[in-house]
């Protein structure tokens, strides 16, 4: 695999691929085990293994929790709506985080001790 590639492609994905192949090996585990009762079809095997939510990054799953997100109940407006709030929550934080709090960080935490203070009491 590294003398079939320049060596930038092959850094890029090398995670993806260590992901593939742990998935793969849990599954030939799961099955040796019976953990998983029968050998998963060939579309399932690549759903499995290239699911969106964990081919990337991680994180790794069995292929029983793996069928319980592709066969989980069905969407409803109530999950709609945690959803909604849940990114509104993220994004005031977000906001709060890079845009309010280091304005108010030197007065909580002084870290150039309270010579910025000091200044802004002098001008008054």
């Amino acid at each position: 695999e590294l003398h079939m590639m320049d060596t930038t492609t092959w850094h890029k994905m090398r995670g993806s691929q260590m992901v593939v192949a742990m998935k793969a090996v849990s599954l030939a585990f799961d099955l040796d085990k019976g953990i998983v009762e029968k050998f998963p079809s060939p579309v399932e095997f690549m759903g499995y293994i290239y699911f969106v939510g964990t081919v990337i990054f991680g994180p790794w799953i069995s292929f029983n929790s793996y069928m319980d997100a592709v066969e989980s109940r069905k969407l409803s407006v109530s999950w709609f709506l945690k959803s909604v709030f849940s990114c509104v929550k993220s994004q005031l934080c977000l906001v709060i985080s890079n845009c309010i709090a280091p304005y108010l960080f030197p007065y909580f935490i002084p870290v150039f001790g309270d010579k910025l203070l000091r200044n802004k009491k002098r001008k008054i």
